[in-house]
C-alpha cells in the first residue's frame, strides 16, 4: 500500500481516498508515519528522511495540502490526524519542534 500510495501524486491519491472512505485511515496512517520518521536539520533548517527512500517534507506537505483542499469530512480527517499527532508530539507552537506544528502552519490552520 505505502509503495502504491507514493507512487500516485496527491491529487490523484486524494481523489481515490475520497471516494474511497475506507481508504482514508490507512493513507493517513502512511503519511503520519511518514512524518515520524523525518527530522528537523537544524543546519539546513528543513525537515529531512533518515533514509534516502523517505519522501522530502515539500512532498509530505504537498499531499496533506491536497487532503485538506478536498471537501468534508475528508479535509476535516486529515486535520484531526495533524492535531492528534501535534498533541501528542507536545503541542508545540514554535517551528522546527514538531513536524505536526510545522505542517499546520505551512497549512494555514496552526490549530
Amino acid at each position: 500500500m505505502a509503495a502504491f500510495c507514493h507512487s500516485l501524486p496527491a491529487g490523484l491519491l486524494t481523489s481515490v481516498v475520497g471516494r474511497h472512505p475506507e481508504l482514508v485511515q490507512v493513507y493517513l496512517g502512511l503519511l503520519t508515519d511518514w512524518g515520524r520518521r523525518l527530522h528537523y536539520d537544524l543546519q539546513k533548517g528543513v525537515w529531512v528522511g533518515a533514509e534516502a527512500r523517505e519522501g522530502p517534507w515539500e512532498e509530505l506537505y504537498s499531499r496533506f495540502q491536497s487532503l485538506c483542499q478536498a471537501p468534508s469530512p475528508l479535509k476535516d480527517e486529515a486535520l484531526r490526524a495533524l492535531e492528534t499527532c501535534k498533541a501528542q508530539d507536545g503541542g508545540f507552537e514554535a517551528p522546527g519542534l514538531s513536524i505536526w506544528t510545522d505542517l499546520l502552519l505551512a497549512l494555514g490552520s496552526g490549530a
